[in-house]
């Protein structure tokens, strides 16, 4: 799991890179003020070795550079051309999938209205907007969400915050957690939740709609920020005609269970790379 870092528009963008001689790339995109490291378990287990491995860290996230000064302002859809750029850069014309989890779903989908062509997507927890899926309609109701939008709190909000996340209990998942919360600069928080509150994104759900690969879209049973049906009546192209709800598993289904999210992702991008 090496890291480096690519320039877009004067922005310095990090990312981790595994693999790098693998013709078929997995581009993996974490959620709020997490980091590339969200994915590290996809990186250390052997299901997923014959594939070239991209974590992005999101600008003002991890080491990339905030958005100060720049041409971007934090919100999904300027956050989806960076990933587009990012990816055309990266890609080397080749086949990929692009993976995200949380608001990592609204940024890869966003992606797609610039002409972005993966073999398939894979969303973790989604909570993709448009239409009549509004922000009330997609996430729950529960005031500890709220933390995860908040510049300052205090650790014990913070580990509380991290509960909705979580199903397990590891503590290696909490430190990682906390670590790259506290990494998030530039107000990050506070002006992405301004922005999708204020009905600043595409209509998600219709870009998916819309798009021709295949989805494989894995909620974990336990989830407290999405709900977990509001996709069931959308026409979306699903992997195996299903949306796939993990046992044991919460948001970050892909660190709740790793073992079941890797060979599932593997299982998916054999067949759409084939």
């Amino acid at each position: 799991m090496q890291q480096k870092a690519i320039t877009i528009n004067n922005i310095s963008l990090s990312y981790y890179e595994q693999n790098e001689g693998a013709d078929k790339t997995i581009f993996f995109v974490h959620g709020n003020s997490g980091s590339g490291k969200a994915w590290i378990r996809q990186f250390q287990g052997s299901h997923l070795s014959e594939y070239r491995l991209i974590a992005f860290d999101l600008p003002a996230h991890g080491q990339s550079a905030s958005l100060d000064g720049s041409i971007f302002n934090y919100n999904f859809p300027d956050f989806g051309k960076l990933l587009n750029a990012a990816v055309n850069l990266l890609n080397r014309d080749k086949p990929y999938i692009l993976a995200g989890v949380s608001i990592g779903t609204n940024i890869v989908t966003e992606s797609l209205a610039h002409g972005l062509k993966p073999e398939g997507i894979v969303l973790v927890g989604p909570c993709v907007l448009g239409g009549a899926y509004t922000v009330d309609k997609v996430v729950h109701e529960d005031p500890l969400i709220g933390i995860g939008f908040m510049d300052e709190i205090s650790e014990a909000e913070l580990h509380g915050y991290s509960q909705l996340g979580f199903f397990s209990k590891e503590e290696e998942n909490w430190k990682a957690f906390a670590t790259d919360f506290s990494k998030v600069t530039d107000g990050f928080r506070a002006k992405i939740a301004t922005s999708f509150m204020a009905g600043d994104y595409s209509d998600e759900i219709k870009l998916l709609e819309e798009q021709p690969a295949l989805l494989l879209v894995i909620f974990g049973e336990h989830e407290r920020v999405c709900r977990i049906n509001y996709l069931d009546d959308v026409r979306l192209n699903l992997w195996k005609e299903q949306i796939h709800k993990i046992p044991l598993a919460g948001h970050f289904v892909q660190a709740d269970q790793p073992l079941v999210f890797n060979k599932m992702l593997a299982d998916f991008a054999e067949e759409v790379f084939k």
